[in-house]
């Protein structure tokens, strides 16, 4: 029995629609690239692992004031990109198990896109958070913040992975039904 997942082809082609509209536009015609250009084009600390509370506000620091301002915008306008990327690939996900057939067990996959939604917005909350208390260190925190960012990356890695290897078990089976047809 072939479903067509949780939000039907149509909705599902929408949110990656939207995704990748509002993605691009924030990534590059919004807030986004003024950052990337007051760093030297180096990544924003929620793009890699293993910041420390040292590294992130040496970042605050080359921003500048006006840059504090478009750091907090990007992660207020970031908040609606990590939810429909989780949503997305959850969607996606759950269409490509119920293809499958997948049992229970095999579904619980669906976790790690629901993990990553809710810890891009933990995080951002988080990047607010010291931006607003700044200049104030406050290295317990932004260390916490790091750690979930560390954590967001790793569920994101682990739940693009399960997308990957579900999309090829999927074309493997087509194929093979395919090959038994001839």
């Amino acid at each position: 029995m072939e479903t067509s997942g949780l939000l039907g082809k149509k909705g599902l082609y929408l949110l990656w629609a939207a995704l990748f509209v509002y993605g691009g536009f924030l990534f590059n015609f919004g807030p986004y690239t003024t950052l990337k250009a007051a760093i030297d084009g180096k990544e924003l600390p929620e793009e890699r692992f293993g910041v420390m509370p040292a590294e992130f506000y040496e970042f605050l620091e080359k921003l500048g004031t006006s840059g504090l301002s478009t750091y907090t915008t990007f992660q207020v306008l970031d908040y609606l990109n990590g939810i429909l990327l989780a949503a997305a690939l959850f969607g996606t996900l759950y269409m490509f198990l119920d293809r499958l057939e997948a049992s229970q067990t095999i579904r619980s996959i669906l976790v790690f896109p629901v993990c990553m939604g809710i810890l891009d917005v933990a995080e951002n909350s988080g990047f607010i958070y010291l931006v607003q208390h700044y200049p104030a260190k406050l290295e317990s925190i932004a260390s916490f913040v790091g750690f979930i960012t560390n954590a967001k990356l790793v569920f994101g890695m682990f739940g693009f992975l399960s997308l990957i290897v579900c999309a090829v078990v999927l074309i493997g089976k087509a194929l093979f039904a395919r090959s038994t047809e001839e």
